[in-house]
């Protein structure tokens, strides 16, 4: 069965339900967390080794090193910042992402139907918007879907929990 807006009925939703926050679940935000602190300090630990001159390298080398070392802990301590802070947050007309970098916001009128793509360890969920040349909206699914007595309506959805067969857009009425 093809979904497209006309074959949908419209989806009413109670205002004091809203605003939702969703968080990666437990158990990955302690494995990103761990992965970057294990990253973030071992890159500390070459970053004194070739700045101290303890690798016998040649001096261009030791500061090209100290530089690729440098770049492996900022992105040690993003991923754990990133683990830390980042959040979904749905509110009644709108759904918002935040990240320590970036916050992105797309309204429920603009949003034409979403997706889940399907990948080898953690699918992702994709907003399509109704305007084509507006940019996506999409996200990994490492939150807790079923948070106590508020589950995600998008994520808890039939075709959300199949999606495999999931790769084309379940549209979404205006």
């Amino acid at each position: 069965m093809s979904l497209t807006p006309s074959s949908l009925t419209p989806v009413t939703l109670d205002p004091s339900q809203f605003p939702r926050t969703y968080q990666s679940s437990l158990g990955y935000r302690l494995a990103f967390i761990s992965l970057g602190l294990i990253l973030a300090a071992a890159s500390l630990i070459g970053i004194w080794f070739f700045a101290t001159g303890r690798g016998e390298t040649a001096p261009g080398a030791s500061i090209l090193l100290v530089v690729l070392c440098l770049v492996f802990f900022l992105l040690g301590a993003y991923l754990a910042l990133a683990m830390l802070r980042s959040k979904i947050i749905l509110t009644a007309d709108a759904i918002e992402l935040r990240d320590p970098l970036f916050a992105k916001h797309m309204l429920r009128s603009q949003i034409a139907g979403w997706r889940i793509i399907p990948t080898q360890y953690v699918s992702a969920l994709e907003f399509i918007p109704r305007d084509p040349s507006a940019k996506k909206l999409n996200f990994t699914l490492t939150i807790n879907s079923k948070r106590g007595s508020q589950p995600c309506p998008v994520l808890t959805s039939r075709s959300a929990r199949n999606p495999s067969r999931n790769s084309k857009p379940n549209w979404i009425p205006a």
